[in-house]
């Protein structure tokens, strides 16, 4: 125990974040949630961490780092900042300190997503706006690249990007997975209590960009292929969260199928009686949040094949794969959640193998 302690006293650590990590507006951003692990851990370690906020520029994250006293930290631990001259900076100013950067999403493969979403139907979107896509890929996989030019250490949010991504990137040793785990602050809020009905939830955002329509267009035009007494003779309905764009159906259009639309003040009031969560894009990397605090309500997930590879093997036995393009087979898994919910709790396990890794990677174990 006193090995253990004395390992703790010895980090000090700077904990580089967006300022939307401490606004009450974006408590469910998966960014937030994800951060909010960290912080849940530096608290049970008791390790010696500062807070330091930023507006995800580099000017304002040269200008904040400029205010602290650098050369005092053992490890800085870079958030939502891919940024070369900010790690330089880091690099010159703290040259004793471990430079360490928390890998949200694979973002070369992210925004290549991204272009793919854009290109999918309806195919509505301005040339302009396809090139700035392609752009994005370069801009955003080349921070990436300065990830592994500039830092000491990688910490990766799934295995699936560290085995399939990082590895292509940077030396296998510089990179680890530090999976996303539900913090208990939010796990408590999962607990509802709410009777389970045949109710499917797709989740989307109060602002929706390409990724988010995809999955709404792809599960309208599932269930468009089939008819909906199909899905309510069997007792089913399907709700919708987050904004409407024009690029997905209008009112009318989710009306005539029955689909009711909703927004509400957390996730949870959704999947708290629900029994599905329904996700019918491949599209996006790094860790679906919503996927894990659907499991934490009880609710099984509903997704593409190209997905359920990607996810942690924890999450597995609560995912059930489909074809968007079949209704037959959407029905099947449908069915299929009349199972019994599997007793475990994975989101447990995903914080003690987080916890494994950080406590290798700051020299506490």
């Amino acid at each position: 125990f006193s090995e253990f302690v004395m390992a703790n006293n010895s980090v000090r650590l700077l904990h580089v974040v967006p300022k939307s990590f401490l606004s009450e507006q974006h408590r469910y951003l998966g960014s937030t949630k994800d951060i909010a692990g960290r912080v849940q851990y530096f608290q049970d370690r008791d390790l010696r961490s500062d807070l330091l906020a930023h507006d995800k520029t580099a000017e304002t994250i040269l200008s904040v780092l400029g205010s602290v006293n650098l050369s005092a930290y053992t490890h800085v631990l870079v958030e939502k900042a891919n940024y070369k001259t900010v790690f330089r900076y880091l690099r010159r100013e703290a040259p004793g300190a471990k430079i360490i950067f928390r890998a949200h999403n694979a973002e070369t493969l992210h925004r290549v997503d991204y272009v793919r979403a854009c290109l999918a139907p309806p195919r509505t979107r301005s040339v302009a706006e396809v090139v700035q896509n392609i752009s994005n890929v370069l801009r955003y996989g080349g921070r990436d690249l300065s990830v592994v030019w500039h830092t000491d250490h990688v910490l990766s949010i799934s295995q699936w990007d560290t085995e399939h991504y990082w590895r292509y990137l940077a030396p296998k040793t510089r990179t680890t997975t530090a999976p996303f785990f539900l913090p208990r602050r939010y796990v408590r809020e999962t607990q509802t209590g709410l009777r389970k009905k045949q109710l499917g939830v797709v989740i989307g955002s109060s602002q929706p960009g390409p990724l988010i329509e995809d999955g709404v267009n792809r599960f309208f035009g599932l269930l468009r292929r089939t008819e909906a007494e199909l899905y309510e003779n069997a007792g089913w309905r399907f709700v919708v969260s987050g904004a409407r764009t024009k690029r997905m159906p209008n009112a009318a259009d989710f009306k005539a199928l029955r689909i009711q639309r909703r927004n509400v003040e957390t996730p949870y009031e959704l999947f708290g009686p629900a029994r599905a969560t329904l996700i019918a894009s491949d599209f996006g990397y790094g860790f679906k949040t919503k996927i894990l605090e659907a499991i934490a309500c009880e609710a099984f997930v509903i997704c593409t094949a190209g997905l359920y590879r990607r996810l942690p093997q924890e999450l597995l036995p609560y995912c059930i794969r489909f074809d968007p393009r079949s209704p037959e087979t959407f029905l099947d898994a449908l069915n299929q959640t009349e199972n019994d919910f599997p007793p475990d709790n994975p989101n447990d396990l995903l914080q003690a193998s987080a916890y494994r890794e950080m406590d290798r990677l700051f020299g506490v174990s």
